[in-house]
């Protein structure tokens, strides 16, 4: 099951079978923002779109697992 969504103007795609938060406009490290990519799984948890995922890294391509 996938969710796509738009958060603080960033595409994210959250695929609760693989557990993992996708910053699909993010491939080329240079541009991506890992304060902002903070800031949006910090809200994400708040509002219970990461329940029963754990946090463990940010990245460009797989920003959780």
């Amino acid at each position: 099951m996938f969710l796509p969504l738009t958060v603080h103007g960033e595409d994210v795609i959250i695929d609760y079978y693989n557990k993992d938060v996708v910053f699909p406009n993010r491939n080329d490290d240079s541009d991506f923002d890992m304060e902002k990519a903070t800031n949006i799984a910090v809200w994400l948890k708040a509002e219970g779109f990461l329940d029963n995922m754990e946090v463990e890294n940010v990245d460009s391509e797989n920003a959780w697992h």
